[in-house]
């Protein structure tokens, strides 16, 4: 069928005024899509997929091909260049859904603040690209990078520290002076010094971040928080520190680490994670080491999502909390419901939520509050 009269099918469709003779067209030449073939990006099939859904379960009785086909067939449209927001469906229950939230919120992007050894702080969101001190070591990119160069004057003077720090709602990444590459999740922040010197390269971190720790047998590098520090020369990793959470996790892409704290250490090979309990009154929480079961969760939230794998509610929503800004409150939940699924952090916070909600959690808003039900 030509690109018009598939959309015009499309809208009929779903409208409700396609004949029998339409439904059985569209129908057939859903089926026989293939969805491989299609040209779309994973953010855009969860977005279809999440407004496919409630039209097709008003319309469609028995789940199974014909869901994904409808699915597919959209995607499709997509890669053709047709927006889904395009097929003209405004349902009651989306739109009841859509003004619960009063003023919809964007998702959070690259915004962070950066505290320079003086004092003097940068909003580097709103930094031009160049130089950002007068030493000249700290570089803004085109890419929205900063980087330090390490240069010449810098390993004359003093050692002197800077800190990267991420709002709520923020993430940012920067290239340290021995080219080491971090990744800082929102409510995060990391404090470095602007040249490396001596035996050790020591970081300090808050939150959550991912590195790519250049390589130097003769200098290792160490990342150090508050329940752990993490001993490293040269790989990839992730690490969890959040308060907030239950335990501070760093599970290990590739290379090797050595977590350490008041009560031992261990040792990671790729694809382990190492988990180490908050615990307040008693600061001798063991180091539990365990095969990550899925290692795209750990650095989801660096490639654009959020992910979860059997995840306890509080997980699922504090990621939600965090990234969107918002408070999360419980009310009569039940503790021991988990969920699996992935959702693109791409999206403004009502979709966020409209995915959440065909998932199985039940909440409502209250401004810039989730209270789950």
């Amino acid at each position: 069928m030509e690109l018009q009269e598939i959309q015009i099918l499309l809208d009929k469709y779903l409208a409700g005024t396609a004949s029998p003779d339409e439904r059985i067209r569209v129908e057939n030449w859903y089926e026989n899509i293939n969805p491989a073939e299609a040209r779309f990006s994973e953010a855009q099939l969860i977005a279809v997929q999440t407004d496919m859904r409630d039209v097709l379960n008003a319309r469609i009785r028995k789940p199974g091909r014909l869901y994904w086909s409808w699915a597919a067939a959209a995607v499709l449209c997509i890669g053709m260049g047709l927006a889904f927001y395009s097929i003209q469906v405004k349902q009651k229950k989306d739109a009841l859904e859509r003004t619960a939230i009063v003023n919809d919120i964007p998702p959070g992007g690259n915004n962070a603040i950066l505290t320079l050894a003086d004092g003097s702080k940068i909003v580097l969101n709103h930094a031009k690209a160049g130089k950002l001190n007068k030493e000249g070591n700290v570089l803004k990119k085109e890419d929205g990078l900063i980087a330090y160069t390490g240069s010449e004057e810098v390993v004359k003077t003093a050692v002197t520290y800077n800190t990267v720090t991420t709002p709520r709602g923020g993430q940012y990444a920067v290239v340290l002076a021995d080219g080491t590459r971090v990744w800082l999740n929102a409510a995060s922040s990391l404090k470095f010094p602007t040249s490396f010197r001596g035996r050790l390269r020591a970081v300090e971190l808050y939150g959550e971040a991912y590195f790519e720790v250049a390589k130097n047998a003769a200098m290792p590098f160490r990342v150090i928080s508050k329940e752990q520090t993490i001993e490293v020369l040269g790989t990839h990793f992730n690490v969890n520190t959040y308060a907030e959470e239950a335990e501070a996790k760093t599970t290990l892409m590739e290379g090797s680490v050595k977590v350490m704290n008041a009560t031992g250490s261990a040792v990671l090979k790729p694809g382990e994670e190492a988990a180490i309990q908050h615990n307040t009154i008693n600061k001798t929480a063991s180091i539990q080491v365990s095969t990550a079961l899925n290692m795209e969760n750990a650095i989801a939230w660096k490639n654009g999502f959020f992910q979860f794998d059997n995840a306890d509610i509080k997980t699922v929503m504090n990621q939600i909390g965090r990234w969107y800004d918002v408070t999360i409150e419980y009310e009569n939940w039940t503790p021991n419901e988990h969920y699996t699924g992935k959702v693109p952090r791409n999206v403004n916070f009502a979709q966020a939520l409209k995915i959440l909600k065909l998932s199985g959690i039940n909440f409502k808003t209250e401004g810039k509050k989730i209270i789950v039900k």
